[in-house]
């Protein structure tokens, strides 16, 4: 190929080239700005979690600290305290009677409490283990012990004062309460509450009752309310939401009222004329 043919090919070749390179050029371009733009974003994107994560680490180790100058100070407070055992207020650690009910005070202080019997660690009020060795802390222990103490006042004194016609529940739970609600008809109305329990204590409860004399009103095809006349009164339990507030938290209500006889219908048309 002589010279004046490789200048002719190498202009054709270039000016391919040249178009070529101005069509494709801005595509590539557009897809490059396109693949940074999401680069851009994506590490604005770690950017700003990052930052939110130190916030929260800030945030959170602040919380952290706020809590624990606060419970360090509760502790060193109820060093200079005690608690009633009758009407739990509290009162400074000089005085030997409760100034609110006057019942006896106890020896120790409200931090007392919390010194493990095991290993002497002081801990935080309100923790129910010993962050030095695992023990069960006294106060924990007491709490437990006046917690079931409260429950067998419940369904012993209580129970024989306000509902001694009824026979007593027995089907498992803690927290009880007996709890008058007022006037129903002349006569009062009381609402019985335990935790823990579940549906089939609740059926167990009815099947005692019904042990006991206790059935279904006339006319009723449920055992959502049964009762009994005792004395001329009728005392009925009702069962309509025992479960009101959440599983495990029973509440039934137990009424007395006085007892009217069902009617009994007369016999109609001409058989029961003859029977007048």
């Amino acid at each position: 190929m002589g010279f004046l043919d490789r200048a002719i090919s190498r202009g054709v070749s270039n000016a391919i080239g040249d178009a070529v390179q101005q069509a494709i050029a801005p595509k590539v371009e557009r897809v490059a700005n396109k693949a940074a733009d999401e680069l851009d974003k994506a590490a604005a994107a770690a950017a700003e979690e990052r930052e939110a994560q130190q916030k929260q680490r800030a945030s959170t180790g602040m919380f952290a600290n706020l809590q624990k100058s606060a419970e360090n100070y509760a502790t060193e407070m109820s060093k200079n305290i005690k608690i009633c055992p009758q009407c739990g207020e509290s009162s400074p650690k000089e005085k030997a009677f409760c100034p609110h009910c006057g019942a006896k005070l106890p020896d120790k202080t409200a931090a007392d409490g919390y010194v493990c019997a095991s290993c002497g660690v002081q801990n935080t009020v309100g923790t129910k283990f010993c962050s030095g060795c695992g023990e069960k802390l006294p106060a924990a222990i007491e709490e437990e012990e006046n917690a079931k103490r409260a429950d067998e006042r419940v369904l012993g004194e209580d129970w024989d004062t306000y509902l001694a016609p009824y026979p007593k529940w027995q089907n498992g739970g803690s927290k009880f309460d007996i709890e008058e609600q007022g006037d129903d008809g002349g006569y009062p109305a009381y609402s019985f509450r335990a935790s823990g329990v579940g549906r089939n204590d609740l059926l167990d409860y009815k099947e005692l009752l019904k042990q006991n004399g206790f059935t279904r009103p006339p006319g009723w095809s449920s055992d959502e309310e049964l009762y009994k006349v005792i004395d001329g009164v009728s005392r009925s339990v009702n069962f309509s939401e025992p479960f009101p507030a959440e599983p495990g938290e029973l509440h039934i209500w137990f009424h007395v009222r006085e007892f009217k006889p069902p009617e009994q219908k007369k016999a109609g048309g001409l058989l029961g004329g003859l029977f007048k």
